[in-house]
Order: C-alpha cells, then sequence, then structure tokens
C-alpha cells in the first residue's frame, strides 16, 4: 500500500481553528458577526414594514375619498 507522504492534516494552515466546538479561535467572532447580521434584518424589516404602514394609510385615505365622491354622484344621481 503506498503511503502519502504529504504534510498531516493537522499541520495544514487553513484547517486550524476551525472546530466545531465552542473553544475554537473564532467561535467569538463569529457568534458576534452572526448577532450583526441578525440585528441588521431585523432593521430591515422594521424599515419595510413602516413603509408599508405608510403605504397602507394612503390607499386607505384614497378608498375613502373614492368612496366619498362615489356616494356624493349616486345622491345627486337619485336628486335629479
Amino acid at each position: 500500500m503506498i503511503r502519502n507522504k504529504g504534510i498531516p492534516r493537522e499541520k495544514i494552515a487553513f484547517r486550524r481553528g476551525k472546530g466545531k466546538n465552542d473553544e475554537s479561535s473564532n467561535a467569538g467572532s463569529e457568534a458576534e458577526a452572526r448577532e450583526a447580521r441578525a440585528a441588521s434584518r431585523e432593521e430591515r424589516a422594521r424599515e419595510v414594514e413602516a413603509r408599508e404602514a405608510e403605504n397602507r394609510a394612503a390607499m386607505t385615505r384614497e378608498a375613502r375619498a373614492h368612496a366619498r365622491e362615489a356616494r356624493a354622484c349616486e345622491i345627486e344621481a337619485t336628486e335629479a
């Protein structure tokens, strides 16, 4: 059987610190980055919700104005 004489896996630089345990060197920064991304997502969601609420209010005002105008036209038509 031919034996691989390359660099052992544990000595490869890019694999260092990539463990699944919480004691890895970059676990804290990953958690902070995850929290920051979540916070920015929540902020964007709040902004979108605020814009949608403004749009809903505007559409409601337009619909009420249209309904008032339609009722006024209907009343004029029945009186004439």
